[in-house]
């Protein structure tokens, strides 16, 4: 999964892989290449990553059983969510 927010690209295996890594700070850490880089990630940063992804998955849900006015108020939830974040990583 590639996904892109800002000027920042990650690619994971999974969504909420990928998502978790896009809205982390960058760590400088010495990894072997080629090895899977694996972190524990916390604070309030994450917190929204995590909300975002619920809403986003709610929103999916909502759009796969048909429920447009469910899929509109996960969208509104989330929108604030990724400004926020947003405003944290530099990101317009």
């Amino acid at each position: 999964m590639i996904v892109a927010y800002g000027d920042r690209v990650v690619m994971d295996e999974t969504l909420t892989g990928a998502l978790a890594a896009l809205f982390k700070e960058p760590a400088a850490t010495s990894q072997l290449p080629g090895a899977p880089v694996k972190t524990s990630v916390a604070g309030p940063e994450t917190d929204r990553a995590r909300q975002a992804l619920s809403h986003y998955n709610g929103a999916m849900e909502q759009l796969k059983s048909g429920n447009w006015a469910g899929f509109g108020a996960e969208l509104d939830a989330l929108r604030p969510l990724l400004e926020e974040l947003s405003q944290h990583t530099g990101g317009h």
